[in-house]
């Protein structure tokens, strides 16, 4: 009569563990590289303001290590939601049109489809004159209109980033 364990069968047996040990430790570096690289190109979009005594900024930064799409950036203001960036908001839906030139020192439009690169600060807005100062730092620091901009990473991963708050992941 045969023997069922011969030297045979117990090397194929020990080599089929080490191929599932080899398997199982591949699968799980090609998890860690994948998880590594999509925090390699992590944007972090943080709304701020500055003022000094006649000037105010309201600019949004990426301090995260890869780029930015912007998806969406819309004002909340009054139980109202308005699909515009704000410098379009002031100018639209705030100020008269014979203020707006001596109003506004700068604006930079921020839109769906713009690239923020890591590392990158943009202005959206900035007024000139102690008049302005305080009309906008009563208007957007101190939270009567809320920017809110949608960004996602280059895998599609979405944030947004609400007033002078931190990003939150989103789901689509």
């Amino acid at each position: 009569m045969k023997k069922f364990w011969n030297l045979e069968k117990l090397i194929g047996i020990v080599a089929f563990v080490i191929s599932l040990g080899t398997l199982f430790t591949f699968i799980y570096q090609t998890r860690l590289m994948r998880e590594h690289q999509r925090a390699s190109v992590l944007p972090y979009l943080e709304i701020n303001y500055l003022t000094w005594p006649d000037n105010f900024v309201l600019q949004v930064e990426n301090n995260g290590i890869g780029p930015a799409f912007v998806k969406d950036v819309r004002i909340k203001y009054k139980d109202s939601i308005y699909h515009l960036d704000p410098a379009d908001f002031l100018i639209d839906k705030l100020l008269p049109s014979d203020t707006v030139e001596p109003f506004i020192l700068s604006q930079y439009s921020i839109s769906k489809g713009m690239l923020i690169p890591a590392g990158k600060t943009v202005k959206m807005l900035s007024a000139k004159g102690k008049e302005g100062c305080v009309y906008l730092t009563k208007i957007f620091a101190k939270k009567a209109a809320v920017t809110e901009i949608t960004y996602s990473s280059i895998y599609q991963e979405t944030w947004i980033t609400k007033g002078f708050n931190p990003p939150v992941q989103i789901e689509d």
